[in-house]
């Protein structure tokens, strides 16, 4: 679908792997997830949710990201978590602070920090595929 970028949730089929006992928490945190195999074709859309957070991980949310040329996921401040962005395929730009773009590829991850204001552009003559990994701020100890 080109031209217009529809950021569309859709339902992944998991796999889930037969836990014969469920993982221990740590103290403080969500009853433990299970172990989860998700598959990354993504069903030909753009945003495909991987984990959802609780009760699928403790903190942590992600995506599988598929954009044509050209196209771009707008800036946004990613609040109080850190995020991990993984190129399965293709070559973005990402877009921070100032107007300030770093170059990223197949092959290589990208860091931003919580608090930072962020987009991805698809700079490449390809599709870009990509894994958006976030993690929440740790529960306080109780």
């Amino acid at each position: 679908m080109r031209g217009n970028l529809v950021l569309t949730a859709v339902a992944i089929t998991a796999s889930v792997a037969a836990a014969q006992e469920p993982l221990v928490p740590m103290p403080g945190m969500p009853p433990a997830p299970v172990i989860k195999i998700v598959d990354l074709d993504g069903g030909g859309r753009e945003y495909a949710p991987l984990l959802q957070g609780p009760p699928e991980s403790t903190r942590m949310r992600s995506a599988l990201v598929t954009l044509a040329p050209g196209r771009q996921v707008e800036r946004r401040r990613a609040g109080d978590v850190e995020e991990l962005l993984i190129v399965l395929e293709g070559e973005a730009e990402i877009l921070g602070p100032g107007g300030r773009t770093t170059p990223v590829r197949a092959g290589q991850a990208g860091y931003f920090p919580p608090g930072i204001r962020q987009g991805v552009r698809n700079s490449g003559a390809g599709t870009l595929r990509y894994v958006l990994v976030s993690a929440g701020p740790r529960p306080p100890a109780q």
